[in-house]
Formats: structure tokens, C-alpha cells, sequence
């Protein structure tokens, strides 16, 4: 598992048209901001700055996935699971950015709303985090809708709100299938 990222980088130097950083990227993405992870660098050097964003989303991207070996966190979870990452996994000026551009409620996190009603977050805006634009997949009663509502909670007169995130597992859900 930890020689993923040379043997990856080794198949991409071997491909027509994919330049020198590329294969640069796939070998340093799990070298961590502390530089230590895999590969171990050569003493002085850095990874690209390219390569700590893709540290970044890949973190975000294996906390929140089923995998082998664990069940995916809900995207709340994630983020706080990496802020205690970053400084020394992660790189926080990165992070920060990160978590800028995903907003309060990442696109995909099922939340509650006020009417008792449960939505997908469909999409996010960096001036409005806590509005999202969210599609309503479930009734007061728990019953999954007809026809999901798409509500954009930005919008003057919106007459619902978010009051919390909701683990998909407790509705047998993948939010995924509602993006």
C-alpha cells in the first residue's frame, strides 16, 4: 500500500502526454505537510504545492468513503477530523481554503430543516454558507417524497431553515444518488 504512490507515479512517466509533474503529484500526494507519510523526500526537498491541495481533497475523500477498513464519516465529521489534521498532515493554509470553497455544509450532507423535513445539500456559496441550495428527499413524516424539492434557502420568503445534519444511515440513504 505504501509504495502505491511510486509504482503510480512510475505507470503515469510511462504515459504519452502526461508531463514530468504530473507523475510529480502522484508520487508526493501522501507526503504530509510535516513531511513525514510516503514517499520519504530527499533531505531539502518539498512537495509541490499542487500536490498538499491533492493531500487535501484526498483526506476529505478517504474519511468520507466506505472503505475496507471503515465506514465513511459524515462530512461534518470529516471536517473536523482533518482540522485536527492539518499542521501537521495536512497543510492549513490549504485546509482553511478547503473548507472556504465546501462551505458549513458540504454538497452531499443530508441535513434537517426546521419544517422536519430532510434534504440533500445540492450546492454551496462561499457569501451565503449557511443557504444552500438543498433538494427536500424526505417528509415531516420520514416518508421519502414523491418528487424531491429543489429549494435554494438564499432566496428571500425561503420559508424553511437548516437546524442540523442528519446521518444518512438512519434513513438507509446515499445522498450521492440525489446529487
Amino acid at each position: 500500500m505504501r509504495q502505491h504512490p511510486v509504482k503510480s507515479a512510475e505507470i503515469v512517466r510511462q504515459m504519452d502526454g502526461i508531463s514530468e509533474l504530473v507523475a510529480q503529484l502522484v508520487m508526493e500526494h501522501h507526503v504530509n505537510y510535516n513531511l513525514e507519510g510516503y514517499p520519504e523526500l530527499e533531505v531539502g526537498r518539498r512537495p509541490h504545492p499542487y500536490s498538499r491541495i491533492i493531500t487535501v481533497a484526498d483526506c476529505y475523500d478517504a474519511i468520507t468513503t466506505m472503505r475496507p477498513y471503515q465506514q465513511p464519516f459524515h462530512p461534518r465529521e470529516a471536517m473536523r477530523i482533518m482540522e485536527g489534521l492539518a499542521g501537521r498532515v495536512i497543510d492549513p493554509k490549504y485546509f482553511e481554503e478547503f473548507v472556504r470553497v465546501l462551505g458549513i455544509f458540504p454538497i452531499g450532507t443530508l441535513v434537517r430543516l426546521d419544517t422536519n423535513e430532510v434534504a440533500v445539500v445540492v450546492e454551496t456559496r462561499a457569501e451565503t454558507p449557511l443557504l444552500p441550495r438543498i433538494r427536500v428527499i424526505f417528509d415531516p413524516d420520514r416518508r421519502p417524497m414523491p418528487a424531491p424539492l429543489d429549494l435554494d434557502l438564499s432566496v428571500p420568503g425561503c420559508q424553511r431553515a437548516i437546524v442540523s445534519t442528519v446521518d444518512p444511515l438512519l434513513y438507509n440513504v446515499d445522498p450521492s444518488n440525489y446529487l
